[in-house]
């Protein structure tokens, strides 16, 4: 018998490997179509389009299956904000953390 997965463990699962994919876009801060942040491309893994702004937070983070702090802790990763020597995170580095909060 074969299970399906749930369409929010789907969506999150394309979004990891397309950051594991696309390091060279990552940028921080808001993006600009050739660049972006790790949630910018959650956006466009999830409904198909560019991000708008002000940025969705609540659609990317329900579209995922994340909570609110889990979503501010991509943005903080992905912007280096509070990190020790305050450099961001890799695209890699991002997606194997939020591999970690949902294991398998």
């Amino acid at each position: 018998m074969s299970t399906t997965k749930p369409k929010e463990e789907l969506t999150r699962l394309a979004w990891l490997a397309a950051l594991r994919q696309q390091g060279e876009r990552q940028c921080e801060g808001i993006g600009n179509g050739e660049t972006a942040c790790a949630l910018e491309v959650l956006h466009e893994i999830a409904f198909g389009t560019r991000a708008p702004y002000p940025f969705p937070y609540t659609a990317v983070q329900r579209a995922a299956g994340l909570t609110y702090h889990q979503v501010n802790s991509v943005w903080r990763m992905n912007d280096g904000i509070h990190s020790v020597d305050r450099a961001p995170h890799t695209f890699s580095e991002i997606a194997d953390v939020v591999s970690s909060w949902f294991p398998s």
